[in-house]
């Protein structure tokens, strides 16, 4: 890997009345891009999005940015697809506006994967993050960035006293991996996120039948959790079917879930899966109440639970061994056709390790 540059903060982004364009406080902070050893095509951050498209932070309500960690080692199409569900279904409430990407150092990764001699590829970090963009730009995803964890910190203190002074209420939520959260044992505190979400649609979850046969099925309850609720999709039109209720309540039949429901013109646009959430308790060591959100999805969504970034090593291994007798383009052919569908970039990552 090259050497990594210096801080390059660019000009300071400003806000012009009650909204602005997230996307120039993200790039203030920026470090120029990684390159990979073996990169083909346009830089990954060549491409910036049309003004009218770009992710707006507005004034009088709180605007949320997931910040999804990981070591992504390789990146691959359940990330992306655990990503993009908690940002499109988190439910209209939370306003999430954005997503950051926390890269793993490779500090960390060697320690994660430690001595396991199948572990294999061990990517580095600039080589992971460009993976990241890049397959974000192929999907067409303006609302997300990438960031190496290391650099994080002094990002975000940059961020939160930009946003403070053009009085922008930004909050960070954790997105949190499937495996972090469980019946026994949730994940909290993450980067002083107060908030997590999960979802279970690139892998089960322990506390959900994913296959429940009704959409009333709840979740079974956390340790050390209040009651799942389910979150309502629609507040002001819930709101306003029970204000008619309470004051028409002699002229209308049946509780308020019976009755039937005029659906405005913005539900069409804004689909909706079931959404539920608790709060922690009985934390005797702190006095910090921390929210978890669980974003359901439907079982024809769902992807292939044993896809994970250790089966996508086990693919490359095969695969290298398979055609360790063959032409460098042989190589790398068999590889991107065996990584098409499981892992982001298969082209570039199948070039990088051939």
């Amino acid at each position: 890997m090259i050497p990594e540059p210096p801080p390059n903060p660019g000009a300071a982004p400003s806000a012009s009345g009650d909204s602005a364009n997230l996307e120039s406080y993200i790039q203030h902070t920026r470090r120029p891009p990684p390159v990979m050893m073996m990169t083909w095509g346009p830089p990954p951050y060549a491409a910036i999005p049309a003004a009218a498209t770009r992710p707006i932070l507005r004034k009088g309500r709180t605007n949320r940015i997931l910040l999804y960690n990981g070591c992504f080692n390789p990146p691959h199409r359940g990330h992306l697809a655990h990503l993009r569900h908690a940002f499109r279904y988190a439910g209209a409430d939370l306003n999430v506006v954005g997503a950051v990407i926390l890269v793993a150092g490779d500090e960390y990764l060697r320690w994660k994967l430690g001595r396991d001699s199948g572990a294999g590829l061990k990517l580095d970090e600039g080589d992971r993050m460009v993976l990241w963009e890049e397959g974000l730009q192929e999907e067409g995803i303006n609302w997300c960035w990438v960031f190496a964890e290391n650099d994080w910190m002094r990002a975000v203190e940059i961020l939160e006293r930009k946003f403070e002074e053009d009085g922008f209420d930004v909050e960070f939520v954790h997105l949190a991996g499937g495996d972090k959260v469980s019946l026994n044992f949730v994940q909290r505190g993450v980067w002083g996120c107060q908030m997590a979400i999960t979802t279970d649609i690139s892998r089960p979850v322990d506390f959900y039948d994913s296959n429940p046969g009704t959409t009333n099925s709840m979740p079974k309850n956390l340790r050390n959790h209040t009651q799942w609720e389910r979150v309502s999709q629609w507040p002001e039109e819930e709101a306003r079917i029970r204000g008619v209720l309470e004051r028409e309540k002699e002229k209308l039949l049946g509780p308020f879930d019976e009755l039937p429901r005029t659906k405005p013109s913005y539900r069409a646009q804004t689909p909706v899966r079931p959404v539920y959430t608790c709060r922690s308790v009985n934390q005797h060591y702190t006095n910090t109440v921390y929210t978890l959100r669980f974003v359901s999805s439907a079982p024809a969504e769902r992807l292939d639970p044993t896809l994970s970034s250790t089966n996508v090593r086990a693919i490359i291994n095969e695969a290298q061994a398979r055609t360790r007798d063959a032409d460098a383009q042989t190589q790398v052919d068999e590889l991107a056709g065996r990584l098409r569908g499981v892992a982001l970039c298969p082209e570039l990552l199948a070039e990088s390790e051939g």
